[in-house]
């Protein structure tokens, strides 16, 4: 009989850049052997072939990310597996590249490189990871110590942008060079690229210009080619000066706002300015206010307005007929006009949101507020990209896990707004998500299967807004917290995913219907890593009448046909499910951490965690909540017990042969198993 016997050396077999063609080989021994992953993952973009080969392109990362993963070597003859464990690292990326060229162009620039004197400048520059999204990416741009300066009036931002009116001084017939270092950095590393910034006056390029020389060489004096050939004049788009926001202005007042453009050739006849119209408030002005259409002011006297602030989105045409050319250009703006109560919003969560582990519930959440209201605010995804299996909520909350594999970094546009939609305010934000280094884990909980009254009396019950105000509830719309609509408790949180009937040899053990009974309801908990108080559960105790005072699960008991009989305790079902051996003879993995944060934090009164407790979650309460909560549920009336919280299967929330829940339903008698996708 062939037994393999692996040849490759355990642990660390290969550490690697991301964006490198890989190939690494993993050998054990005979002739018939062929290799698989049975736990853990690979790193994004390498496979695992058969014969044992690991190869790919890996995917870039700006942190080193770890990939610890088992490899089964089987032989096909005799079927004998043998296993081990590798890890392969991705060293974060190279730092950020420039695809913007050395020669800058302005935004409808007719000569690349080349900028007149008095022109308005709009320049967007980019950099970003190796063959990577740059929104996933988020860059930011400055100006690299000791560099040159920029041309007089032209300003960089964070985000990349150079703008401004030139202002150098520059005479005719003599040219500028600006050459400076920029910087783009991803947080963690950076690279710099060097810009040319050539400006010259536009009455160089004047018919009857005598100084202009195309060619010389001479430093001093323009040495420049320009499509058209020598004898063109090169006549350019007109840009409007404003910045896309025109601010916020006051209603029952006069208003004079200039909205105006760059005109390169103000000879050649005049610019005129149109609206483009619209319903609703979209492109059209606010009462009372008119637009010149031979200056771009737009102005009037605006009526009193009552109680809210107006945006209006406003798009306009510029355009000029000269004697020779034609040219225009088009932009939209956006005018607030306040009301007598303002609800301007301002963001009190930085754009940093810091970072997560995969298979994790989030209890991130994004926060703005009204700065002269009291509106409630609504939140809404805008731009980028969330983590796979994260989404944001009205309320601001990013909710889920982040699945296994989407380690990264994460930028993401949210924008906050009144319910109204009078004021919006929009912030970009950046989350890092780093991958758990324990195997996939997935939920295993009961709940009763109630008959329809039952089910609907607890639904009436939790849906109560007297005894569930909206105002107490933590995370009122996140599933994992705020009010649990159905009763279920929960026997691991975070145990390993294997095929669903892997779990039979543990469930046919322990498992068969059994009623619990409710004991008291009670609050508990939760602190972060500060101290800081950021929730309290509310819950009804779970009672198990095979677990004695002292907290201790029956002992098994040996029948007369001398089998052994393990009563189904809930301490039972924990342990069986905790010491499942596995077909490669390892224990199944759980991840502790995976618990809720309550029964990881030490209580006030013992100064102790909690750790896993037999209850049923009724609801999260914001701090200093939870006792008003257990109040109204007195109040209410509502008998637990009247549930018949009978359990007679097992809910495995994901499995590894199968995403969706399934129902574990065992014969007590037989000890087979079926399985259902649960309604």
């Amino acid at each position: 009989m062939t037994i393999p016997q692996w040849i490759t050396p355990a642990g660390t077999l290969l550490t690697v850049n991301g964006l490198v063609n890989t190939s690494v080989n993993v050998v054990a021994s005979g002739n018939n052997t062929v290799y698989s992953i049975i736990a853990g993952n690979l790193p994004k973009g390498l496979t695992l072939s058969s014969s044992g080969l690991i190869s790919g392109i890996t995917t870039p990362n700006i942190q080193n990310l770890e990939s610890v993963f088992v490899v089964r070597a089987t032989d096909t003859v005799t079927n004998v597996k043998v296993d081990r464990t590798f890890k392969i690292t991705v060293t974060r990326s190279d730092a950020p590249v420039w695809p913007t060229p050395p020669a800058l162009v302005n935004e409808n620039q007719v000569m690349q490189g080349i900028f007149l004197e008095n022109e308005w400048v709009n320049v967007t520059l980019l950099a970003h990871a190796p063959l990577v999204s740059p929104t996933n990416y988020p860059i930011t741009y400055s100006i690299a110590p000791g560099s040159q300066e920029l041309p007089g009036g032209i300003v960089l931002s964070p985000t990349g942008k150079l703008t401004g009116k030139i202002s150098t001084g520059v005479g005719i017939g003599v040219k500028k060079v600006y050459n400076f270092t920029l910087v783009a950095s991803d947080g963690v590393a950076s690279s710099s690229q060097a810009f040319t910034f050539t400006v010259v006056s536009p009455d160089t390029f004047r018919a009857d210009s005598t100084v202009l020389i195309l060619g010389t060489g001479t430093s001093s004096l323009l040495d420049l080619t320009i499509p058209g050939g020598a004898n063109s004049s090169p006549v350019q788009s007109l840009q409007f000066l404003n910045g896309t926001d025109l601010g916020i202005i006051n209603s029952d007042d006069n208003q004079y706002i200039p909205v105006t453009v760059y005109d390169p050739n103000p000879l050649l006849g005049p610019v005129t300015y149109e609206l483009i119209a619209g319903s609703g408030m979209l492109n059209n002005l606010p009462q009372g206010l008119s637009l010149s259409t031979s200056t771009g002011y737009i102005y009037g006297f605006i009526p009193y307005q009552t109680a809210y602030s107006n945006r209006y989105e406003l798009t306009i045409k510029a355009t000029k007929n000269g004697v020779r050319d034609f040219t225009s250009a088009v932009n939209t703006f956006t005018l607030t006009v306040k009301g007598q109560m303002d609800s301007d919003i301002e963001w009190i969560t930085d754009s940093d949101l810091g970072s997560i582990d995969t298979g994790i519930v989030s209890e991130i959440s994004i926060i703005a507020k009204p700065t002269n209201s009291d509106y409630n605010i609504k939140y809404k995804l805008m731009g980028g990209n969330l983590p796979e299996g994260l989404t944001v909520n009205l309320a601001g909350d990013i909710q889920g896990k982040a699945i296994p594999g989407s380690a990264g970094t994460y930028a993401f546009d949210i924008e906050a707004s009144d319910v109204y939609n009078f004021s919006a305010v929009k912030r970009s934000f950046h989350l890092i998500v780093t991958e758990n280094i324990m195997r996939p884990s997935t939920e295993i909980y009961v709940k009763p299967f109630l008959i329809k009254e039952k089910r609907e009396a607890y639904r009436d019950f939790t849906a109560n807004e007297f005894t569930f105000d909206p105002m107490f509830i933590y995370r009122y719309y996140d599933p994992n917290f705020g009010i649990q609509h159905e009763p279920k408790m929960v026997l691991e949180f975070g145990i390993e995913q294997i095929n669903l009937r892997d779990y039979i040899p543990a469930l046919s053990k322990n498992f068969y219907r059994r009623r619990f009974n409710f004991g008291d309801v009670k609050i508990a908990i939760a602190k972060d890593i500060h101290g800081k108080l950021i929730y309290e559960v509310v819950y009804v105790d779970v009672v198990d009448n095979l677990i004695n005072s002292a907290g201790v699960s029956v002992s098994s008991e040996v029948h007369s046909n001398n089998n052994t009989y393990y009563p189904a305790s809930i301490d039972n079902m924990r342990l069986s499910l905790q010491s499942l051996v596995l077909a490669n003879n390892s224990e199944i993995t759980v991840d502790e951490y995976q618990s809720p944060r309550f029964m990881r934090t030490p209580q006030d009164d013992n100064y102790k965690p909690l750790n896993y407790m037999h209850i049923i979650p009724i609801c999260y309460a914001l701090p200093g909540n939870g006792s008003r909560i257990v109040s109204r549920i007195k109040v209410s009336g509502f008998k637990f017990n009247l549930l018949d919280f009978e359990v007679d299967r097992l809910i495995v929330q994901h499995s590894k042969d199968n995403t969706t829940a399934k129902y574990l339903m065992l014969d007590k008698t037989h000890n087979t198993i079926n399985t259902s996708t649960p309604q």
